[in-house]
């Protein structure tokens, strides 16, 4: 779907955190493409408390990884559902300004937790997340 309608083919890299910590990828970045798409999922994928919870220090890693590797200087993220919880908890957690360190960084991280698409695009239009 994500080429459905564009002649360009976007680069696509799939990473899963396994339980125990290690890394599955598939797929692979253009690093020359302004915006490359990076999906990040977990294998503790379970509602939950103790889940989400895990599943915020499981995306710590997955983002600890790209940014060693791919030297990001922004980055844009979107979570439905558990995931926009998941984000929420990656801002809360003040993990994004340890990393930022002195390197010169700019983050827009934007955590959608809503099903609703129009109340979605109401958030856009007030330029605030509510």
């Amino acid at each position: 779907m994500l080429h459905r309608f564009s002649r360009k083919k976007q680069s696509l890299l799939k990473i899963k955190v396994n339980k125990d910590d290690s890394i599955e990828m598939e797929g692979r970045l253009n690093t020359k493409e302004p915006n490359p798409m990076i999906v990040i999922g977990f294998e503790n994928n379970r509602d939950g408390y103790s889940n989400i919870k895990q599943q915020i220090e499981s995306l710590k890693i997955a983002l600890t990884y790209l940014l060693d590797h791919y030297h990001f200087t922004e980055f844009k993220a979107v979570g439905h559902s558990n995931g926009g919880l998941v984000l929420t908890g990656l801002l809360e957690s003040g993990f994004l300004e340890k990393k930022k360190g002195n390197r010169q960084q700019t983050w827009l991280l934007l955590a959608v937790l809503t099903n609703s698409i129009k109340k979605c695009l109401t958030i856009f239009k007030n330029g605030s997340i509510a």
